[in-house]
């Protein structure tokens, strides 16, 4: 169990560590910062494209710092040969796999986290279709800039890892800033903004989808290099956006291959409530349950898969 923990530990650690990960978080973090900037003139709806706009950057840059993340951790160390060094200890495949997997995906939940508590703090930025509340975005954005010089600081005085240091301060001062805006009275809520209930329960979602991106990729980083990593993931997320109609395609051809297809490739769709968001229904608890469950069962999928892979694989120095 130590030997687990320890792996999580460090892929965790390397994860931060990696200066394409704070760029992607910081350009995700900036992204959804000036979309309510984006949003005036739009008839009553900026709070919708807000919305619709954050939950997607931070998909689709979760599916980057997955395929990131997978590539880096494990790709690069069975290129490299460290990961013998670690075999050759007495630590199971599968447990070195399940250790990876799991600091691959605590990487994507913090991720998840600074995305989610910024575009909450974009919602409330948009305070209506005419107006900007600049001083709650200028607060946002010095927050980010302050994480980002506070990690060059330290990493000229004692030599810590920039990019490490300026994502944890990001994770740490962001969900801060949103607890403190959301209790407090004087700051306004767009009249057409959802509850913040109904937001979280979509963030969820979107967080499963992540979740199981992260454990997609990590299956074909067992096997493949970062840039066939890259390409498959696409694929397989790009099919994963049209399964409905792909299926739709596939079943009066040949109606097992469809449901074959239908179950192998997760839907999106399913993670995607942004509608019912813009329509203000709201997001019953069995649905996250549901979609909890359809987490589950590819994480779990992919997890058996992985360690097959890798059980077969032959490593050396």
């Amino acid at each position: 169990m130590l030997s687990f923990l320890h792996i999580t530990r460090n892929t965790l650690r390397e994860c931060l560590r990696d200066p394409l990960y704070a760029i992607l978080l910081i350009s995700a973090l900036t992204i959804i910062g000036l979309f309510p900037n984006l949003s005036f003139f739009v008839f009553s709806q900026q709070t919708k494209l807000i919305i619709d706009s954050s939950l997607s950057t931070t998909m689709v840059f979760g599916f980057a710092i997955s395929v990131l993340c997978a590539s880096q951790t494990i790709s690069r160390e069975i290129k490299e040969g460290t990961v013998f060094l670690l075999l050759s200890k007495p630590i199971m495949r599968w447990k070195f796999i399940l250790a990876k997997e799991a600091g691959i995906i605590i990487s994507l939940i913090i991720f998840f986290i600074c995305c989610s508590s910024a575009t909450l703090i974009a919602i409330k930025i948009g305070k209506d279709q005419f107006k900007i509340n600049w001083i709650l975005s200028i607060i946002y954005f010095v927050m980010i800039t302050f994480s980002s010089v506070a990690g060059g600081i330290r990493n000229y005085i004692s030599g810590s890892s920039f990019a490490s240091t300026t994502v944890t301060f990001i994770a740490i001062l962001l969900p801060i800033l949103t607890i403190i805006i959301q209790v407090t009275p004087f700051i306004e809520t767009p009249k057409n903004a959802p509850e913040v209930s109904n937001i979280l329960k979509a963030q969820l979602l979107i967080l499963f989808s992540i979740v199981t991106i992260g454990a997609i990729t990590t299956t074909i980083s067992t096997k493949l290099a970062m840039f066939q990593t890259l390409i498959f993931s696409a694929i397989i997320f790009m099919l994963g956006l049209t399964n409905g109609y792909i299926f739709s395609i596939l079943s009066p051809i040949n109606y097992y291959f469809a449901v074959l297809f239908k179950t192998l490739i997760p839907n999106w769709q399913y993670f995607w409530l942004v509608d019912a968001l813009g329509s203000k229904i709201d997001i019953p608890i069995r649905y996250i349950q549901y979609g909890f469950i359809y987490m589950i069962f590819y994480l779990s999928l992919c997890t058996l898969w992985s360690i097959y892979i890798f059980r077969k694989r032959e490593i050396a120095l």
